[in-house]
């Protein structure tokens, strides 16, 4: 089954004579994946060109599904020569590590309406675009995550996280990662109350090949939703469905 991805870039606002082309849908066959994953860009309006960059470096114009074997990032856009170009959509699927997750623990449970065991966090599967299925939801603040591993060196984090700006759930300010109570690496979310987009995030923490047996992952909230907010004032949401260790 494809998975389709669920956001866009900022609106475009045009002159009252002027059309904008609906933006592309990506799909990819599978958001986590082992070995491969397939991309496809559908058109929007017969004859229109999809340009896409990969990972934010190589720009193409797609001409079929297309098969990766490493991380990826697409951001796409519809072309035409009659038409304004249209908003850009994205998607960012992720290669696995090799299972060495032995265990994990939290310092907080999440919410009562939004629960379901910490080992959802561990268990390689993405969560599902309704919320309630294979994610946590905490209300605010910091949760702090403490991750059992079979001991080598870790050289990246990545931390999965939602956006649903209607539903008051937000990216996370930033997320750090500790050894022994000593900070090693941090990763800032810097849009993370523009809400340019609803949809999955991946926040990225790159660490310098640290032998580890175990670590802490902290996910840091905002301390309140932005004033253009209909809810400013309240702690956002945090919705968190899968911690990867490379």
């Amino acid at each position: 089954m494809m998975l389709s991805i669920i956001g866009c870039s900022k609106k475009v606002y045009l002159q009252s004579e002027e059309v904008q082309l609906s933006k592309p849908v990506i799909s990819v066959s599978n958001f986590f994946f082992e070995k491969t994953a397939v991309m496809t860009i559908s058109d929007p309006v017969e004859g229109a060109r999809i340009l896409y960059v990969y990972n934010d470096v190589a720009t193409a114009e797609y001409e079929g599904p297309k098969e990766f074997r490493h991380s990826f990032r697409i951001e796409a856009t519809a072309m035409s020569d009659d038409n304004v170009a249209s908003e850009s959509a994205s998607i960012e699927a992720v290669k696995l590590p090799p299972q060495s997750v032995l265990s994990i623990e939290s310092d907080r449970l999440p919410s009562e309406k939004y629960t379901g065991e910490l080992d959802i966090l561990i268990d390689r599967k993405k969560g599902e675009k309704d919320f309630n299925k294979g994610w946590l939801g905490y209300s605010g603040d910091t949760i702090a995550y403490t991750l059992n591993i079979e001991e080598r060196k870790v050289y990246m984090v990545k931390v999965s996280v939602l956006r649903d700006e209607k539903s008051w759930i937000f990216a996370p300010q930033k997320v750090e990662v500790y050894q022994q109570g000593k900070l090693l690496a941090t990763s800032e979310v810097e849009d993370a109350l523009d809400q340019l987009y609803d949809g999955f995030v991946i926040v990225t923490i790159p660490i310098d090949h640290v032998e580890m047996s175990n670590l802490e992952v902290r996910v840091i909230s905002h301390s309140s939703l932005p004033d253009w907010h209909a809810g400013a004032g309240h702690k956002p949401w945090i919705f968190v469905d899968e911690i990867l260790i490379y």
